[in-house]
């Protein structure tokens, strides 16, 4: 059975929005800005501690939406 949506299915953007719902949320709380398309986001924070902060959040909402950081883009850079 599959486990994931064709690409270029017209349903993908909808369930990504949907997943990442608690990412977008977690960064609101944080008070930083942040930007994203699909699955790709940029965190915009005053500081450097405002900012591993944010990467911290990420990470945390990424492991519970059981979601997989592709090793190119590790956050802990």
């Amino acid at each position: 059975m599959p486990r994931s949506i064709s690409l270029g299915c017209s349903l993908s953007p909808l369930t990504g929005a949907l997943s990442l719902q608690p990412l977008d949320e977690r960064i609101e709380r944080l008070g930083e800005f942040d930007g994203r398309f699909m699955d790709d986001w940029v965190v915009l924070a005053p500081t450097r501690w405002n900012l591993r902060a944010a990467i911290r959040e990420v990470n945390e909402v990424m492991s519970g939406c059981k979601v997989k950081i592709t090793p190119s883009k590790d956050l802990h850079r």
